[in-house]
């Protein structure tokens, strides 16, 4: 994103401002100071660029949500809309930016009060919009939710409120939170600027799916434990389906005696119905032949049939004088259209006379012309001459003038500027010259210092010093392994003696315990078996056997009471109590044995793995190794005792040697490349502008030469344009020479062709009238002609018609068609008359024939009789009744024949039988089978279920161990990377990009604060500073003093910048924060800075109030009170 220009307008104390970052000389510079008093409105201008973007500040993101009344408003302290200034009706803000994507946007926000933008009015509801510049689309958030369009403004710019502060704008008071923030913290920024959540979602989706596994494992191994209904249990259920099959056979016999009885007697009842029925239907059909509406009917038919061919002349003879009454109101109409033939025809004659009128009176006008005729037939190339002759001498005129204005220009401009420039450009190459030379002598002073070889010396002395570092922490370590392995040992010593006093345990107590109560238990069974096959099986049947006062054949003494069955069972009981306590017995010591052997199994196996594990660790041996080898990388071969105090001492030697050495040398070296930076700067700039200088003296050269051609051109062109004016007049001066005309052609040839032009065309328009008139009058009178032809056929075919008094002559269309059409529908009419007048009597004698026949038929029973309809089904009707009363004494007589077909299959019925009662047995009955057949299918459904379930038992416990295995295989990477927010491979993860971070943060330090750097702690997000002052000792960040703190801190914002590169803005803004530096580390911080814009294209925009900060940087957004410290103005300096 690069920010071009940003808007102001009623923002906290800014009334009206407008910046432009795309114009000198924001655009070029690599650091500019936004600089005011304090309170001035210096942070607003970051607040106004997250008001177009984001709707809300940094500031106000920390404010919380309570409402405080502000005037007749309520707002929250978090309400953007607090920042519009007091007594005004609007707020605006408009920030113009290219795009990620290239293109130029605009993000606008605004709020007013009312519609009037009064500033007593309540105040409304922000609107935001951003707009696309290059296609004029635009989002408003007045028609789309707030988070759509933000959603578009993240899309476009790449960053979310969060990101774009941490990357774009170091906020007041946050500048050190990356540095002092904890693991979480840091975690969370990292994963919004480097978008890595997948981290996270990585780590719990790991923790989900061994959770899932456990649940899969868990749900399998219970249903391998279900083994699902014993023998008895089967017997049992089977005993029940053929019970209940017994119970169904019972019932459904009683259903189909009920449902035997139940439908004869419905049946009964419909036969005995339909018996009686029939026989009121043959009555009644009876009856109807009786009837006098039967006999009129009969009559009524007869009489149509009779009439049919009377009945037919009869509408002959009505329709012939029906057409001949209408044909002759046609003829009426006829004549009327007659009488407007002759009126169109009178018109007609009196219109070619009028017309031969007109053609006399234009055959005078063209006559009189007839002189000009030869001028009018070259009117077109006259006028084209003349046209010529006009343009040439009004392009002559304008040619004139231009060189006159020309001279002007050249002599008095375009020379002493050309002069001027020629002498600047040999002045100021004498000035790029000496900036040369200085050059050239420093570079001399430079090579003579071998900073790159102090450098080199630098860089093997620092290398020594962490290499000694090293070496000392390896040293230690040797002390840590050995302490380890010493630990473990003693750990592996007290598992063995664990494992034996188990062992002990199991082979003294727990399996002698086992095999005793084993074997109790196999007698307690055995005494149990034999008790009850004696008691139960003989006892009680003898028991049965006896009676009281009889001899008992066991003990062979008189029975003086019978025992009762709880006192025989009695003995049984008490022999199974005794079992079922020694197996509880049995079962608890096999149990206590079973786990002991798993115990010392389990803890035998660990043993040997620990044991394997501490007799192939060689980390005492590996710990020496690496320290040797460290040792050596530090110059000292032999290790022993006293090597960690010889690197303690080589290490006091090489930075003494670092810090009063090479340092100082170093540091003068830098000092002289900054000058000779300097002068190459001055020496670039002023080379730029004497190239400049030379390409303005020749556009000035240029400028002077392109006049002088342009002169010469509009001369030559003077004399084409006159020659051509000359030309012209010699081609229509012979074509003009005799006639005679109201303008004057040579001084006015415009005119003269306007006026020339009108004349030719009334000519030929006037001989154009002349030819067609002549036609028309031609095709007139040969259509008069034929007209009265017509006419004449007419009044001979009604010889009435020719006596018709005139009538006024009339224009009418088509005149000739009109006629003839009159004439050939006159004869149809005619003919149709004559034809319709033959039908008419012929009709009428017939009818009158029928009639006399017919005596006792008159002309008006023919009439009603043909005023009926549904003659044919009344006919039908009639004939249907004839029949009725054969058919249905047909059906009477079947009727009772059924009836007692069905009595004689009468079954054996009860005397309280009826329908409902057969029925509601039938109903009752299947009911009894419906639940009959749901307790057998419910047992059935249940044994086949069983049956299924031992047949999968196999494959269930397969499945159990196959899902154990899963959830063992993801219990164990969860237990590495898994938990579940995903904080765990999070971390892990991102100490990588932490590594990176701080790497790219010393790149910085070294040029902020040579004496510090970063170091991060492995797997973690925690880091140390190493001080070289003190051997690269190790330090807490919370050491750092004041302005310390800030360096350390601006240089991991500046890395924290560079790992979010993809979603970087073309500015870093840095509020604040300077005032804890002064000196060269201020200086040296503000070189950084500078140099961001070479290394990846970013401007940096500084708040500060400080004067030395001022004093550093020329360019400057200055935020200037008003006297009254209402307001503020804003201006650009340099």
């Amino acid at each position: 994103m690069k920010i071009k220009q940003l808007h102001i307008s009623n923002i906290a104390s800014i009334i009206e401002a407008t910046i432009d970052f795309s114009a000198q000389p924001l655009c070029d510079s690599d650091v500019y100071l936004i600089t005011g008093d304090t309170g001035a409105g210096k942070t607003t201008i970051l607040d106004a660029i997250c008001l177009a973007l984001f709707n809300n500040t940094p500031r106000l993101a920390k404010g919380t949500k309570v409402t405080v009344k502000n005037g007749d408003d309520e707002l929250t302290l978090r309400d953007p809309r607090r920042l519009m200034r007091r007594n005004t009706g609007e707020a605006l803000v408009e920030l113009l930016f290219e795009g990620n994507d290239g293109t130029d946007y605009k993000a606008e926000w605004q709020v007013q009060r009312g519609k009037k933008k009064k500033v007593d009015n309540k105040i409304n509801s922000i609107n935001r919009s951003i707009t696309n510049l290059a296609t004029g689309e635009s989002i408003q958030s007045a028609g789309v939710k707030d988070a759509e369009l933000q959603a578009k403004i993240a899309e476009v710019i790449g960053l979310d409120f969060d990101q774009f502060c941490r990357t774009t704008m170091l906020a007041q008071n946050e500048f050190t939170k990356f540095l002092s923030s904890g693991e979480t913290e840091r975690a969370d920024i990292l994963e919004k600027i480097t978008q890595t959540a997948e981290f996270s979602a990585v780590g719990s989706k790991v923790y989900e799916i061994q959770s899932a596994k456990k649940e899969a494992w868990e749900a399998a191994q219970k249903a391998a434990s279900d083994t699902g209904l014993t023998d008895d249990e089967i017997a049992e259920k089977q005993e029940q389906v053929a019970l209940l099959e017994e119970s169904r056979k019972q019932k459904s016999a009683e259903r189909d005696n009920a449902r035997k009885k139940r439908d004869w007697l419905d049946m009964e009842s419909k036969l005995a119905q339909k018996e009686a029925q029939t026989k009121q239907e043959f009555d009644a059909a009876s009856e109807v032949l009786e009837s006098n509406q039967y006999k009129s009917d009969c009559s009524f038919v007869n009489d149509w049939n009779a009439s049919i061919g009377a009945r037919k002349h009869l509408e002959q003879a009505i329709a012939a004088e029906k057409q001949i009454k209408q044909q002759e109101g046609e003829l009426s109409k006829l004549k009327a259209e007659y009488v407007k033939v002759q009126s169109g025809y009178q018109y007609a004659q009196n219109e070619c006379e009028e017309s031969g009128t007109k053609l006399k009176a234009l055959g005078e006008a063209i006559a009189a012309n007839s002189g000009k005729a030869a001028v009018f037939d070259n009117a077109q190339t006259i006028g084209a001459s003349l046209s010529t002759i006009a343009t040439k001498s009004k392009k002559v005129k304008e040619l004139v003038a231009a060189v006159e204005k020309e001279q002007q220009l050249l002599t008095g401009t375009l020379v002493p500027q050309c002069e001027k420039a020629n002498g600047e450009f040999a002045e100021h190459g004498k000035a790029v010259q000496v900036l040369a030379d200085a050059i050239k002598t420093k570079d001399s002073e430079l090579d003579a210092l071998k900073l790159k070889d102090l450098r080199n010396d630098r860089d093997t002395v620092k290398e020594l010093l962490s290499n000694i570092g090293i070496a000392i922490d390896n040293i230690d370590a040797i002390d840590k392994a050995e302490e380890a392995r010493n630990k473990e040992k003693q750990r592996l010593d007290a598992l063995k003696n664990d494992i034996e006093a188990r062992k002990l345990r199991l082979d003294k107590e727990l399996v002698p315990c086992y095999t005793e109560a084993k074997a109790a238990t196999a007698a307690c069974e055995q005494a149990r078996d034999l008790l009850r096959d004696s008691v139960d099986s003989f006892a009680k049947q003898m028991r049965s056997r006896l009676t009281v006062g009889c001899e008992c054949p066991v003990c062979r003494q008189k029975v003086q009471q019978l025992p009762l069955e709880d006192a025989v069972n009695k003995m049984y009981l008490d022999a199974d109590k005794s079992y079922n306590e020694a197996k509880s017995k049995c079962e608890l010591a096999e149990k206590q044995m079973r786990e002991a052997e798993s115990e010392l199994k389990s803890e035998t196996k660990r043993y040997d793995t620990d044991k394997k594990k501490y007799d192939a660790d060689h980390s005492v041996a590996d710990a020496q190794k690496k320290a040797a080898e460290s040792c050596k990388k530090c110059g000292i071969d032999a290790f022993n005792a006293d090597t960690k105090q010889a690197l303690q001492s080589l290490c006091d030697d090489q930075q003494k040697h670092l810090t009063t050495d090479i340092g100082p040398k170093i540091t003068n070296g830098e000092k002289l490349e900054e000058e000779l930076k300097g002068l190459r700067s001055e020496h670039e700039t002023a080379t730029k502008t004497l190239e400049e200088m030379r390409v303005a003296s020749e556009k000035a050269k240029q400028a002077v030469d392109g006049s002088k051609a342009k002169i010469e051109n509009n001369n030559r062109a003077i004399a084409e344009h006159n020659a051509d004016i000359a030309a012209a007049i010699g081609e229509v001066e012979p074509l003009l020479a005799e006639s005679k005309w109201e303008h004057d052609w040579k001084s006015e040839p415009l005119l003269f062709k306007k006026e020339l032009e009108q004349a030719a065309a009334d000519f030929a328009s006037k001989k154009s009238q002349q030819t067609s008139l002549e036609a028309q009058i031609e095709q007139a009178q040969r259509d008069n002609e034929r007209t009265a032809n017509i006419i004449k056929q007419i009044q001979e075919k009604q010889a009435d018609w020719s006596k018709t008094e005139p009538v006024a002559a009339c224009q009418m269309a088509n005149l000739f068609e009109s006629a003839n059409s009159v004439l050939q529908r006159v004869g149809v009419v005619a003919s149709a008359i004559a034809s319709a007048q033959s039908a008419a009597t012929e009709n009428r004698n017939n009818l009158n024939l029928f009639l006399e026949q017919h005596p006792n038929l008159t002309i008006d029973r023919l009439e009603y009789l043909n005023t009926a309809t549904s003659v044919s089904k009344l006919a039908e009707k009639i004939e249907n009744q004839r029949k009725a009363p054969t058919q249905k004494e047909t059906l009477w007589k079947e009727a009772i024949e059924s009836h007692k077909a069905h009595q004689a299959a009468k079954p054996e019925l009860a005397e309280d039988d009826t329908i409902d009662s057969t029925a509601n047995a039938c109903q009752v009955a299947e009911n009894a089978i419906g639940e009959l057949n749901q307790q057998i299918g419910a047992i059935n459904k249940e044994l086949s279920a069983d049956a299924e379930k031992k047949k999968a038992l196999t494959a269930l416990v397969e499945k159990e161990t196959e899902a154990r295995k899963e959830y063992d295989k993801w219990l164990r990477l969860s237990k590495l990377i898994g938990d579940k927010d995903g904080k765990v491979f999070r971390t892990i993860a991102q100490s990588y990009i932490f590594g990176g971070l701080l790497n790219s943060a010393n790149t910085y330090l070294e040029k902020l604060e040579p004496r510090y750097s970063l170091k991060s702690v492995p797997r973690t997000l925690y880091s140390s500073l190493e001080d070289a002052y003190q051997g690269y000792a190790s330090r807490d960040t919370s050491s750092l003093s004041g302005g310390e703190s800030f360096l350390v801190s601006l240089a991991l914002a500046l890395a924290l910048s560079d790992i979010g590169q993809g979603l970087s803005v073309d500015t870093l803004f840095i509020d604040e924060g300077f005032g804890s530096l002064s000196g060269q580390p201020l200086t040296n911080a503000i070189n950084t800075l500078r140099s961001l814009r070479g290394k990846n294209g970013r401007h940096v925009g500084i708040i500060s109030h400080i004067q030395e900060v001022r004093d550093n940087i020329p360019v400057q957004i200055q935020v200037v009170k008003s006297s009254d410290s209402s307001s503020s103005t804003i201006q650009v300096t340099e």
